[in-house]
């Protein structure tokens, strides 16, 4: 069993009761953890509404579940497939934190 498939139930179970129904089904019913990656949560959603409203209005339940579940803080991160595949976009944002610690 990958820990995605272990700790994901447990961060759902969590929104599932801090939400209502509808809202819960709305914006996490088809919202996926793809990698989990040190500090890191990449979830993956079908389309750019999603994962902005996400972003802006449950940024702070998802970050709050997850530490709940794991113990300490973790950083999710949003990506939509919509124009591009979570993988290509996972790939970037992984080149993009290498390139930002470069720099400091």
């Amino acid at each position: 069993m990958s820990p995605e498939s272990e700790i994901w139930p447990s961060v759902l179970e969590i929104l599932r009761g801090e939400l209502r129904d509808t809202t819960f089904n709305l914006w996490f019913g088809d919202l996926v953890l793809q990698k989990l990656v040190d500090d890191k949560a990449y979830l993956q959603t079908p389309n750019l509404f999603k994962k902005k409203t996400i972003e802006t209005k449950f940024m702070d339940q998802l970050k709050s579940a997850f530490e709940n579940v794991m113990g300490f803080e973790i950083i999710p991160y949003v990506i939509s497939t919509e124009s591009e595949s979570f993988e290509t976009q996972y790939f970037n944002l992984i080149e993009k934190e290498a390139q930002e610690k470069g720099r400091t």
